[in-house]
């Protein structure tokens, strides 16, 4: 990539230049207030090509100068969400949204793991594969 910025300077320049004003970084784009993205708690890049492994660069940036944690998709990728009932910002992100009941948030990772189970389940008799035997197993379980 370093390559590709030392051949198109301008580029570089035409892209940073507008979203430098008196000398701050300003990213209308986002359409956030500064309230809004101080509530962020996880970002999601998704991105194809070449353009995810600089979604991969961003990830490791964004981490350790937001300590908020980044998941990057490759285009194509199925996106589900698990939320709790009522939050249906998620169904514009995701392809598919599951809800659970609105619940204490240390209760809440109860009641999505049994939807997700069975998730689990139905995909991999779906495939063809046998749900007695996942691959691995023996690494995970001893027995005595």
């Amino acid at each position: 990539m370093l390559k590709e910025i030392y051949e198109q300077p301008k580029a570089v320049e035409n892209t940073i230049s507008p979203r430098i004003k008196d000398g701050q970084i300003v990213l209308d784009e986002l359409g956030l207030s500064e309230d809004e993205i101080r509530t962020i708690r996880k970002i999601y890049i998704i991105a194809c090509g070449s353009a995810y492994h600089v979604g991969v660069s961003a990830k490791c940036v964004l981490e350790k100068m937001t300590r908020i944690p980044v998941e990057v998709k490759s285009r194509g990728a199925y996106i589900m969400a698990v939320t709790n009932e009522g939050n249906h910002q998620m169904e514009n992100l995701a392809a598919f949204t599951l809800y659970i009941p609105e619940a204490s948030h240390y209760f809440a990772t109860s009641l999505a793991i049994i939807p997700l189970q069975l998730l689990a389940y139905y995909v991999s008799v779906a495939k063809g594969l046998d749900v007695d035997k996942p691959r691995n197993l023996a690494k995970s379980v001893t027995v005595e």
